[in-house]
């Protein structure tokens, strides 16, 4: 009570903030805090070669275009010796996003890791993008694109939904294009489908097949 007594007048109700909220997750060292700090013009995240240097979840405002985001920085998940503390900031971080950046590392190409990492997001109902960091360092000739999206999208059976696009932290390239993508994502998360809607699309389905069974 003696504390609280300097706390400033309130009237206990919090502020509604409509930021879009977006978590950056994937493996340690596949370019998540460069990502942000191209986005943001400056090095407000460490950024270093060695796998693993954030520790914990950063929460970074970026304006662009008039409009504010929220991007949360996460500590990259390891395969082993893996900590449960990390493992925590992750879960959180998305848990309170709104969408999810899953960056991979392009040189490496999707893994299992990935698909675990993903799964986090997934579970809880997000908006994904998957972000293929590094673009620039691969060799590419006119099936490159199509066959790399054939084995994200075999990785990632479970989320077909899943946006894929192909940047690099250290170019910049096609990273000012996120924004209008987290927007869609976000906006698509939240779409309502109106009753009658939803009724005619059942009542198509169900004119096309096989009614369904009215029994167990």
């Amino acid at each position: 009570d003696a504390v609280i007594a300097h706390f400033p007048e309130s009237d206990g109700t919090e502020e509604d903030d409509d930021r879009p909220r977006v978590a950056i997750v994937g493996k340690p060292n596949v370019g998540k805090s460069s990502i942000i700090n191209r986005l943001l013009g400056e090095n407000r995240v460490i950024v270093s070669d060695i796998a693993g240097t954030t520790r914990d979840a950063i929460d970074t405002e970026i304006v662009h275009n008039g409009k504010e985001y929220v991007f949360i920085d996460t500590v990259g998940l390891r395969r082993k010796n893996i900590r449960r503390y990390s493992i925590i900031r992750a879960v959180s971080a998305v848990g309170r996003a709104d969408g999810v950046l899953m960056v991979i590392d392009a040189t490496e190409g999707v893994t299992e890791q990935d698909a675990k990492i993903a799964g986090i997001a997934h579970e809880r109902g997000k908006g994904v993008i998957i972000v293929v960091n590094k673009w620039d360092a691969i060799e590419k000739n006119d099936k490159t694109m199509r066959e790399y999206e054939a084995k994200i999208r075999q990785v990632l059976s479970y989320m077909p939904y899943a946006e894929i696009m192909y940047v690099s932290a250290m170019t910049g390239q096609r990273l000012p294009k996120l924004y209008d993508m987290i927007d869609m994502v976000i906006e698509n998360k939240t779409l309502r489908i109106a009753t009658g809607v939803l009724n005619e699309i059942m009542t198509e389905a169900v004119a096309m097949q096989q009614p369904p069974s009215d029994k167990g």
